[in-house]
């Protein structure tokens, strides 16, 4: 249970050490965007924490050196280099970059780490030189490693490894050990414990000048006693009777302009990145939530259905190449043919993806290979028809398809020069459709020739984008983004009636008399008054995008979620 309760603020801290490079730049701990000045990114890129001063010994600021610090914990990258005051690249394995790369990758681009694989070191030399080159190409002045060789909680110190320390002294660098307790209680990744704002207590050793050595011996002799030292006295002291450690104004660092172009190359990507896996994220658990609301709710009606005897529902699931699917149609007659029994088939149009019209065959459960209507310049958001005609829209352009014939053959295209085409609506005489510009255009459909003529135009007719819209008699229903319903004159396209916050405010996004919305309500509409019956069906977690009517009373509906509820009205 006490795993459970830390577990989130530990995961939290883990991603914002992930993200601590676009992270420190929205809370202007680095300012990227600085193409001018010293900078010093490694010290800014340190947390928060609160040092106790053990000793009176100071960092030093001199000039290039080597700081050894003992390793505790994670927070070991960012706690050192707050100590160290960004003075030093990093060491760090390799395998360090490969968990953590979105944290590793920059701050090596911009030479604040040195990262090596410990198998590769089979040249001393070589591998020195290469050392010599990073220490050159970084605006940081020397270097912080960590000499015991790995991470430990031992109530002592361990033998120091002798690898950089015998860099440290072939290139006569002084050497200065940074000795600090507590700092895993920062973030502790092995009992999942962190605390922001927690306490360590720092221990600066005297610096040790590698050239006053006769040997190398010699000196690490004398480096081992120093840090057994240091490391009773730091681990042993009462943080509560020490000074605070404050570090005001650390100097700053003339950072190349290649570096600084790559600093904000690289925070410009992550905090792209970021966002975009933020939105995912999003996405994903709102889809969690209304899946596990979806469980609930079918439970819910499945012990209501076995009490009532209800009708039982079969679901099949078939993917369609070039989907997702945006809107469905009935065909005009069945009329696609069985190759075995040569009897034709019902079919229903589905508008694709993929700027096609699929032909469904429902009592098939499967897509006809043969009907692929192509031609579309975009979605293919929304279908009506009109006798033997299918109208149907892909961005700006209105297509009109004759059914008569086994693959419909399309006869006309209308193109719009403003705002895609949102919905289709479709009665005996006209063809009326819907755009993201708000406007209402209707067309009426030549008798016999099935020539289209446009006959009415009515701009504005809502504030914004118009999502869906019904026929019924002489009257045309349109409902939008701006939560109102209207009522429309089919023939004039004039204003009837309308109703303002039809869904409580909310984006009203689909329309059959029955209407849905962001609310995740569907109420039913009086059509002569435009006043609601009744009161609204509630039971969706998120908007709802479609409605359908079936056979025997039956009307059905989809929310963004994709839960489908089956209404008996």
């Amino acid at each position: 249970m006490l795993l459970v309760l830390k577990l989130p603020a530990f995961l939290l801290a883990v991603y914002v050490m992930y993200w601590s490079l676009p992270l420190s730049n929205l809370l202007l701990f680095i300012k990227a965007w600085k193409l001018i000045g010293d900078r010093n990114d490694i010290f800014r890129w340190a947390f928060g924490i609160k040092v106790r001063k053990c000793g009176k010994q100071e960092l030093y600021r001199g000039g290039a050196c080597m700081y050894l610090g003992n390793h505790r914990s994670w927070a070991d990258f960012f706690v050192d280099a707050y100590l160290t005051e960004g003075r030093g690249q990093m060491m760090s394995r390799m395998a360090v970059g490969a968990v953590f790369p979105m944290f590793m990758l920059p701050v090596t681009m911009v030479r604040g780490c040195i990262c090596f694989r410990r198998d590769r070191v089979k040249d001393k030399e070589k591998f020195n030189s290469w050392i010599d080159a990073c220490v050159e190409a970084s605006p940081a002045p020397g270097i912080c490693m960590f000499p015991e060789g790995h991470r430990s909680r031992l109530p002592h110190s361990l033998p120091l490894k002798r690898g950089m320390l015998n860099y440290a002294y072939s290139r006569k660098m002084p050497v200065q050990i940074v000795m600090s307790a507590h700092k895993e209680l920062a973030l502790d990744e092995k009992s999942y414990h962190v605390r922001f704002g927690s306490t360590c207590v720092t221990g600066y050793g005297p610096l040790m000048r590698t050239a006053d050595y006769a040997s190398f011996d010699e000196f690490y002799a004398a480096l081992q006693a120093q840090w057994q030292t240091l490391w009773v006295e730091v681990f042993s002291a009462d943080p509560a009777a020490l000074p605070e450690l404050d570090i005001r104004a650390p100097a700053g660092f003339p950072y190349p302009m290649q570096l600084r172009l790559s600093q904000l190359f690289w925070t410009l990507l992550e905090a792209g990145l970021m966002a975009w896996g933020l939105a995912w994220s999003a996405r994903a658990w709102c889809s969690i939530a209304a899946r596990l609301a979806g469980m609930l709710h079918l439970g819910a009606a499945g012990l209501q259905g076995d009490q009532d005897a209800g009708t039982k529902l079969l679901c099949t699931k078939v993917e369609v190449a070039g989907g997702p699917v945006f809107s469905l149609h009935p065909g005009f007659k069945p009329k696609i043919k069985d190759p075995n029994t040569k009897q034709s088939r019902p079919v229903v149009y589905c508008g694709l993806a993929a700027k096609e019209i699929a032909a469904w065959q429902p009592d098939a459960l499967q897509f006809s290979e043969q009907v692929r209507m192509n031609g579309h310049t975009g979605w293919v958001r929304s279908m009506s028809s009109s006798g033997k005609y299918l109208f149907s829209c892909g961005c700006n352009y209105l297509r009109q398809w004759d059914q008569a014939y086994a693959v419909p053959k399309e006869v006309s295209s209308t193109k719009l020069f403003t705002g895609d085409i949102l919905a289709i609506a479709a009665s005996d005489k006209r063809v009326f459709t819907a755009g993201a510009d708000g406007a209402l255009r209707c067309w009426t459909i030549g008798k016999g020739s099935g020539e289209l003529a446009e006959a009415a135009v009515r701009e504005k007719a809502h504030d914004g984008r118009i999502t869906a819209l019904v026929v019924c008699g002489s009257l045309l229903y349109s409902a939008g983004y701006d939560g109102t319903i209207k009522a429309w004159d089919a023939a004039s396209l004039k204003l009837v009636m309308e109703v303002k916050a039809a869904h409580n405010g909310e984006r009203v996004q689909a329309l059959l008399l029955y209407s849905g919305g962001d609310d995740g309500l569907v109420r039913c509409w009086d059509a002569r008054l435009m006043t609601p019956v009744g009161d609204p069906l509630a039971v969706h977690g998120a908007a709802v995008k479609a409605l359908a009517v079936g056979d025997s009373e039956v009307l059905v509906s989809g929310d963004a979620s994709g839960e489908v509820a089956v209404w008996c009205v």
